[in-house]
């Protein structure tokens, strides 16, 4: 008897930990900005980040987000500027910790690696159009202080090239010592 009422408990953890998940997946990939084939921006980044590196779902994102053109943009620079919290990262090392328990892919509780990763490369799929894009990342970059969001940025200028290159030379002029060492490290990512 204790038995069955102990396997009882443990399929309603498991239904209720899907429950929770899907519906947490659903609301935060319900966006409300440009759709491309059904799915929204936030999708496709995921899509983008999570796919194997030449496989053909990235493919197909890739080709999404070129489609989608600078609409993408306000979505990957939120994508950027988004900081984790303590309890945040708690919360989802906890969800982690119950699903590997348990024996589901961990990968359900948490889509934000998947976004940044899709976010961190979306912009120089734009091309030349990437450019509308600069004053919102030079805006991070140039953040006082510590900064995850100005790093990441930082990161992204280097990558859209001569586009992005002059922002960067000029941070080396910024009073903030912060400012100043994210251009150089996105200038020279080997740090020589």
């Amino acid at each position: 008897a204790v038995e069955n009422w102990m396997r009882g408990r443990v399929i309603i953890l498991v239904v209720s930990l899907l429950v929770v998940s899907m519906t947490w997946r659903c609301r935060l990939l319900r966006a409300s900005g440009p759709r491309f084939k059904g799915n929204s921006v936030e999708e496709w980044l995921i899509q983008y980040g999570e796919a194997a590196a030449q496989g053909p779902e990235r493919q197909e994102a890739e080709a999404a987000l070129r489609s989608l053109g600078t609409s993408i943009i306000p979505q990957v620079i939120q994508t950027l500027d988004y900081a984790e919290t303590r309890r945040h990262a708690l919360f989802i090392a906890r969800m982690r910790a119950i699903y590997a328990w348990i024996g589901i892919e961990p990968s359900m509780v948490d889509l934000q690696p998947y976004r940044l990763d899709g976010a961190m490369a979306a912009l120089p799929l734009l091309g030349a159009d990437a450019r509308y894009a600069l004053p919102r990342l030079v805006e991070l970059l140039e953040r006082p202080g510590p900064s995850v969001g100005g790093a990441r940025a930082g990161k992204v200028l280097a990558s859209l090239g001569p586009i992005g290159r002059p922002s960067l030379i000029a941070a080396l002029d910024s009073r903030d010592p912060f400012v100043r060492w994210r251009a150089v490290m996105s200038l020279d990512p080997a740090g020589s």
